[in-house]
């Protein structure tokens, strides 16, 4: 699973910067039929099998399109299919973190060695104190968990039950010495880590007595209506979902991958991105956060969704589940995501009223510029010209 990285946006510095962004005029210059052009002329160029695309403000949906297939020479892509949003879906998994810290099931600052006493014999001293908030920020001494490399070493685990697997992986990794910060994390602020979202899973797991899939479905996505599932769209006989494609190298191009073969994401780091739902499921819960940083949330204030988004030490570029920057006259959320065979992006723009999501069911260099580009087109009315 790849890590994301930080989006940093060139725009002509004729564009104008939008007041608001649910003004018709300003929504006009990214209508329904110019999207549909643009994103047809992107599929073409790039070979992309197929692609969804929301805009969302506070007031409601401004823009939706599927286009193209569900996999090559299949049916076409519709708004209701799932496709696999990767580590996009770390700010739902910070997001369940969050409501059970207002729950008080939890507390940002719960160690490791106060949730998961039973490993404190096993568990090593630069480990102990990492607090929950440290792991959904990337701010402890976790390794990566981002190459095959390691992902192959999920394969000594004995559990088989999700959240058993989870308390296996949490007890294993913590008793192995820390990864130093090298100068790259230092200025950065952080060290991208899935290890860390499934030890932060354990941890919520130990605090409430369930597992994070039956909290997600509770907590995140059956509020929202997401109708999301854990896994592969296509995989366990939803035969009419979209599955994502590999490149293919003689004869280079695209292939099918089948959802139910031996690639796929291990449970353990299920928390660190393995959800897959529709562009619609996806929209709501980015309008809920966008509607939350803007202040319209009757149950919480600004404050609590701000936690969320931005930086929490002076210096990160990473808050929780979410990569922040400060552009555009705005504090921009954003992440991407993908594990080869999907790839999804997506930005929120709070000052501006505006959240977008692009999800393709590929992840080659092409897929991935083409949803840079659809991601672009709808953003450039909205904001001014930058070159950060």
């Amino acid at each position: 699973m790849p890590s994301g990285s930080i989006v940093r946006f060139a725009v002509p510095v004729t564009a104008a910067l939008a007041a608001c962004a649910t003004d018709p005029t300003i929504a006009s210059q990214v209508d329904s039929a110019a999207l549909r052009d643009y994103v047809a002329a992107q599929l073409s160029e790039h070979g992309v099998p197929g692609l969804q695309v929301a805009m969302v403000a506070s007031a409601g949906t401004l823009n939706e399109l599927a286009a193209g297939v569900r996999v090559l020479g299949g049916e076409q892509l519709q708004l209701d299919d799932r496709m696999h949003l990767g580590s996009c879906g770390k700010a739902m998994t910070s997001w369940l973190a969050a409501l059970l810290v207002e729950d008080g099931a939890i507390r940002w600052q719960t160690t490791v060695g106060d949730a998961l006493p039973e490993l404190a014999r096993t568990t090593r001293a630069e480990h102990r104190e990492i607090t929950l908030e440290e792991l959904l920020s990337h701010r402890s001494l976790l390794p990566p968990f981002t190459t095959a490399a390691a992902w192959s070493r999920l394969g000594e685990l004995s559990a088989i039950e999700p959240r058993a697997r989870r308390h296996e992986f949490a007890a294993k990794v913590l008793a192995e010495p820390g990864v130093p910060f090298s100068a790259a994390d230092v200025a950065a602020g952080f060290r991208y880590s899935n290890a860390g979202y499934a030890v932060a899973a354990a941890m919520l797991e130990r605090a409430t007595g369930a597992s994070w899939e039956r909290l997600m479905a509770q907590r995140v996505f059956d509020p929202l209506g997401m109708a999301a599932v854990i896994g592969w769209p296509a995989a366990s006989g939803r035969n009419d979902e979209p599955r994502g494609h590999l490149a293919t190298v003689d004869p280079p191009g695209l292939e099918p991958h089948d959802p139910n073969d031996d690639y796929r994401i291990d449970a353990v780091l299920a928390p660190a991105g393995d959800i897959s739902v529709s562009i619609r499921g996806y929209a709501a819960f980015l309008r809920q956060q966008l509607r939350g940083r803007r202040g319209l949330d009757p149950s919480r204030d600004a404050a609590f969704y701000r936690h969320l988004h931005h930086a929490i030490e002076f210096g990160s570029e990473y808050s929780l589940g979410w990569y922040w920057v400060d552009q555009f006259d705005d504090e921009v959320s954003s992440h991407t995501g993908s594990a080869d065979t999907f790839y999804c992006s997506c930005i929120v723009l709070p000052g501006h009223d505006i959240a977008i999501a692009v999800v393709a069911n590929a992840a080659t260099d092409g897929a991935r510029e083409a949803v840079t580009h659809v991601r672009n087109f709808l953003l450039r009315p909205y904001v001014s010209g930058s070159t950060r």
